[in-house]
């Protein structure tokens, strides 16, 4: 179990991992690729995967996020309720999930108080708008 807290510009979110879970081709929680411009390009290639993941779910207002396979990112209002439809996993790694498996994050805090505050951070700081550090404690 881990907590990943995320500065930026002046406010947070912490991610706390709540452990690693199964998927199918009938997913658990809906995918959010290609719905963020966080979330650019292909995804095992991805550089901050979770940090972006997790910014890309905040910014709708998503409590719970998963990573999948490397960095694949998927978030919906009804996460909640459905990340273990399909039970616990053992097969994820390094916080990124793996084949078929979610390593799955509830965040806490609030990240953009506005779209325009979000735009002027990914514009006017780059990179140094997804600091932070990664460490692993219980939730």
């Amino acid at each position: 179990m881990g907590r990943e807290r995320l500065t930026t510009c002046g406010f947070f979110i912490t991610a706390y991992s709540i452990g690693c879970y199964k998927d199918t081709g009938r997913r658990a929680i809906q995918p959010l690729e290609g719905r963020s411009r966080l979330l650019k390009g292909h995804y095992r290639k991805r550089w901050d995967a979770i940090r972006k993941c997790a910014l890309a779910a905040e910014r709708r207002r998503y409590k719970v996020f998963a990573v999948q396979h490397g960095g694949w990112c998927a978030s919906a209002r009804r996460a909640h309720l459905t990340y273990g439809r399909y039970g616990k996993s053992n097969r994820c790694r390094n916080g990124k999930g793996g084949p078929w498996a979610n390593s799955v994050y509830v965040l806490r805090g609030q990240y953009f108080p506005t779209i325009r505050h979000y735009t002027y951070c990914l514009t006017s700081q780059r990179h140094s708008t997804l600091t932070g550090s990664f460490s692993y404690r219980p939730m």
